[in-house]
């Protein structure tokens, strides 16, 4: 079986790790560039960086449908395709016009239709398509902001209840209403744009990765989120991190009702046909019981962090499940590729329980974290000095490096960082710390052995006049 050739497009090369050591002809095309585009390339990884490329930290609009038309991706691309091949594309998040792209260029894209992940994605429909028995949801309602009666609302919910747009992303599209003027201030601006209402859960916020497969859905890596801390975002709920550890803390009840709705889930996926990653947010409530929040039905930004740590506790991460249900239509195929990579010998009358075993070995609490630093500010700032990404510890940069796998010693940590110059959009990511370890304490802090790091990350950016 001749190796496939894969490019995995996408603005930040961070969201594409996980697969670049492990298949020999894959490649990276992003449009940020600077260290970690650097230690990268010092680890043979096959990266393509358009601000490198244009020596411009804004290149481009952040798009990956505008990254796929440049021509600079394009000869790529070519350069590094045999002539016998169709090019086999990745992308974070699939979208219409990034279909049309890859149709007219001939390119093979490695995701489900824009229509599955819309049906699936955006929060209103899939409430309609996952409120089922075995899936529970917070109590809700669908209507137009016109027509939600605060008075009736909170009597029902209580306050404050939560309103949710159709769409958002890490808690910007999430609005907590806690006085009625609040209401009418988002009904008089958006009359008719339809949301989804909900009671209040009150507990803490959890995400799981999971995959549909031909096989049955993998599912594993439940981690806590790590929301709404003050300096690292601006939006009350909005996510900076997750926390990999901290299910250690739930009881076996709890963890059964994650896995047996995320299962549900993806089965339903599975009848209307997606396959591949999707991933699912929950709430568990100070009592233990478990609510779906949202499905993202597309990796969530998690994933990268969670293939590192799949193949270093020698597992399969979902990210290989995932192409290989792409690339292969016969299962013999299929399996060929991943009994090569991973050195199993496994058969097609196996693979159900196989998947099984992977589930229990996934699921289980594993010492990583990470956190995010967001653009705080309600414009664009720019970064105005260099911080090195790389290898760190509490008295600063050790060595180069681009992922855990890099992290040598107890009290190293990773720091990655936007180059300078760049432009960053509110709410959007300036740079983020992974660690083997709990970065959050269990009082809801960060590790004093971090504080270093999150200052200096934080003075490197400055708004824009």
């Amino acid at each position: 079986m001749s190796e496939p050739t894969i490019f995995f497009f996408c603005t930040d090369p961070e969201r594409a790790l996980g697969l670049e050591r492990l298949l020999p002809n894959f490649h990276i095309v992003c449009i940020d560039g600077g260290d970690i585009v650097e230690a990268m390339r010092e680890k043979n990884v096959k990266i393509f960086s358009l601000s490198e490329e244009l020596d411009n930290p804004n290149p481009i609009k952040r798009n990956t449908n505008v990254l796929l038309q440049n021509p600079k991706a394009q000869e790529y691309i070519k350069r590094n395709t045999s002539e016998q091949s169709e090019p086999s594309i990745m992308v974070f998040k699939v979208a219409p016009n990034i279909e049309r792209t890859c149709e007219k260029l001939g390119y093979n894209l490695l995701n489900t239709s824009s229509k599955l992940n819309r049906k699936f994605e955006l929060k209103i429909s899939q409430y309609q398509s996952l409120s089922l028995p075995g899936i529970r949801f917070p109590e809700t309602i669908i209507s137009s902001l016109q027509n939600l009666n605060f008075d009736i609302i909170s009597k029902e919910f209580g306050l404050p209840f939560v309103i949710q747009f159709d769409r958002g992303h890490t808690g910007g599209g999430t609005i907590f209403i806690r006085e009625e003027a609040q209401l009418r201030s988002l009904a008089r601006e958006f009359p008719k744009r339809i949301v989804r209402t909900a009671k209040m859960i009150s507990g803490t916020a959890w995400t799981i990765n999971a995959c549909v497969t031909r096989f049955g859905i993998a599912y594993g890596g439940l981690s806590k989120q790590i929301t709404g801390i003050k300096g690292l975002t601006k939006m009350e709920g909005g996510t900076v991190g997750n926390d990999w550890s901290a299910s250690k803390h739930l009881d076996s009840s709890t963890i059964n009702q994650v896995t047996e709705m995320t299962r549900r889930i993806g089965s339903e996926m599975y009848k209307a046909n997606y396959s591949g990653i999707f991933g699912v947010d929950f709430i568990i409530d100070d009592g233990g019981e478990v609510f779906v929040i949202e499905v993202n039905a597309r990796p969530v930004a998690s994933i990268s962090m969670h293939n590192k740590i799949m193949l270093q506790h020698k597992l399969i991460p979902f990210h290989l499940l995932h192409i290989s249900e792409f690339l292969f239509a016969s299962d013999a195929e299929y399996l060929n590729f991943i009994n090569q990579k991973t050195g199993q010998n496994l058969k097609p009358a196996e693979m159900t329980a196989f998947i099984q075993d992977l589930n229990i070995a996934s699921i289980k609490p594993i010492e990583a974290s990470q956190i995010i630093l967001r653009n705080t500010s309600n414009q664009e700032e720019k970064v105005k000095k260099k911080i090195e990404s790389g290898v760190y510890n509490q008295n600063g940069w050790v060595r180069s490096g681009y992922s855990i796998d890099h992290i040598q010693e107890e009290n190293e940590f990773l720091v990655l960082y936007a180059e300078k110059k760049r432009t960053i959009s509110p709410n959007s990511e300036v740079g983020r710390i992974q660690a083997k370890e709990s970065i959050i304490n269990q009082d809801g802090k960060i590790e004093k052995k971090f504080h270093k790091a999150i200052k200096k990350m934080q003075q490197g950016i400055t708004k824009l006049s």
